[in-house]
């Protein structure tokens, strides 16, 4: 697996596959560089019905790697619970279970629009925090199209602080208040919070991107 992004024109061929026409159809603008990429999708930034929109193609063909890949742990695992049966392996063979059903989730992106939705809904009253509005007429099991939000991720947010447009105190409440309210109230937890999925826009809101990975957290 790789972070390099793919090639426009096989994003284009996703889109097309998928929307059943090609961008420049679907689209007033899309742009074939992308603005971010990861292991399983990246993101590109387009113009949909006079606003500007992120869209997420999954990579082609990513489901049949991820597919042979774990294969080859469980083949690998099943014989090392034979070999050495000790609690250490019955854990690693639980955590590789745990993944291939997070990452046979992700690869689905309704289930990532569905989860981005239910936090809207949860977090509707809560101001200062938000996830992107996800364009239901456009998006499928391999194209997720949203609202395009921009922020500073929270790791380059030095010079803001410095500068006293942000307050540190402030975000920091709001994003322990977030984490909290998610775990210790709704159950919902967003489990994917590395700095390229928080940022804080101009007026200081928390953005909190991918919502492939979550957690359903029994009371």
């Amino acid at each position: 697996m790789t972070n390099n992004p793919i090639p426009g024109d096989q994003a284009r061929g996703v889109i097309e596959k998928e929307l059943g026409r090609p961008p420049e159809e679907v689209f007033e603008s899309f742009e074939t560089e992308p603005i971010a990429a990861a292991s399983l999708g990246q993101v590109h930034r387009a113009r949909y019905r006079g606003r500007t929109v992120a869209v997420k193609v999954l990579r082609p063909d990513v489901e049949e790697l991820v597919a042979v890949d774990l294969d080859l742990s469980f083949r690998v695992l099943f014989w090392l619970n034979i070999l050495f049966p000790n609690h250490h392996v019955r854990g690693i063979t639980n955590v590789v279970r745990e993944f291939s059903v997070k990452v046979t989730e992700e690869m689905d992106f309704r289930s990532e629009a569905h989860n981005m939705n239910r936090f809207r809904h949860l977090f509707a009253d809560v101001k200062g925090v938000r996830a992107p509005e996800v364009i239901e007429e456009i998006t499928t099991r391999r194209v997720l199209v949203m609202e395009h939000l921009e922020g500073t991720k929270v790791d380059r947010l030095g010079e803001r602080f410095a500068s006293g447009e942000l307050e540190f105190d402030l975000v920091m409440r709001r994003l322990a208040g977030l984490y909290l309210r998610m775990m210790m109230r709704e159950g919902f937890l967003h489990a994917d919070p590395h700095p390229g999925n928080l940022m804080v826009a101009s007026d200081g809101t928390i953005v909190v991107l991918d919502w492939g990975m979550v957690v359903e957290v029994p009371k």
